[in-house]
């Protein structure tokens, strides 16, 4: 059967064994093939086949909010949960389960949902997760504080950081003068609480450049577990003559008054949260 017109109009429910139309074909309701249709070739070598020189030889249109094409492996559940591909707004979406799981933005951004991520359970050894499914990046107000009260007078603090699954760097630089600090003196501010470990330290923290204290030593410090402050103590400078001041927390009297000397602390905490 050949159709050889300015393409053919056709009601309800046209059927064909082989039809060659050589212009265009608008079909107002449903149209059955029972061979091959084949769409700018009169040989498809699939069930269908588009041939085109245009580089979108096929487009879908919805007036749904949400255009999908649903794709069905033989055997399995039909309806709403089949896996679709499909266009909201100007992104594309992948579908399961009736919900969408991964959409690439208009910004050409992937998106996953909350609590999904990227599976690597087929290289699983005796870990109890292989699902990536965090990664962020931030900023933090570090800041002097102390167990017994009062503030510093702070003129720099910076902080950046990193989250990749459960791990977090976080960066800082932090300049003040101790002001009514008294006690025990922390850095807190710490965008992430950290994991409880039931009294042990969740994390460590590395000093690039510590300058400006009242006595001589060396500072280090640690995040405790279940907070989001970085603990600091005095270190020893010399182990063989001054073994007195290691692990002694750092106190706000080891701090500068005068804002001409101001107590500088740069590095980075390195932790876990839960």
């Amino acid at each position: 059967m050949t159709i050889k017109q300015q393409g053919g109009i056709f009601g309800r429910n046209p059927t064909f064994n082989d039809a060659n139309v050589d212009n265009d074909l608008t079909v107002d309701n449903d149209l059955t093939v029972s061979g091959s249709l084949g769409v700018g070739t009169t040989s498809p070598t699939r069930t269908a086949e588009i041939v085109s020189s245009n580089n979108v030889p096929m487009r879908v249109v919805s007036t749904a909010t949400l255009s999908q094409v649903r794709l069905v492996a033989s055997g399995t559940t039909t309806g709403a949960t089949e896996p679709s591909i499909a266009a909201q707004d100007d992104n594309l979406l992948l579908r399961t389960n009736g919900s969408t799981a991964v959409t690439i933005t208009a910004a050409q951004n992937i998106k996953v949902n909350s609590g999904n991520g990227i599976d690597f359970s087929a290289t699983s050894s005796t870990g109890t997760s292989e699902l990536f499914s965090d990664y962020e990046e931030g900023s933090w107000t570090p800041s002097f504080t102390a167990s017994g009260g009062g503030s510093a007078s702070h003129s720099r603090q910076n902080g950046r950081y990193t989250k990749i699954g459960n791990t977090v760097f976080a960066y800082f630089q932090l300049s003040a003068s101790k002001g009514s600090l008294s006690g025990s003196v922390s850095i807190s501010g710490l965008p992430f609480t950290s994991l409880n470990l039931n009294g042990l330290d969740a994390g460590s923290v590395s000093f690039n450049r510590v300058q400006r204290f009242v006595t001589t030593f060396n500072p280090y410090g640690h995040v405790t577990g279940d907070s989001t402050s970085i603990g600091l103590f005095k270190g020893n400078t010399n182990e063989s003559t001054d073994a007195t001041s290691d692990g002694v927390p750092l106190d706000a009297a080891d701090l500068n008054t005068s804002s001409n000397f101001r107590n500088y602390c740069f590095g980075v905490a390195i932790y876990h949260t839960a």
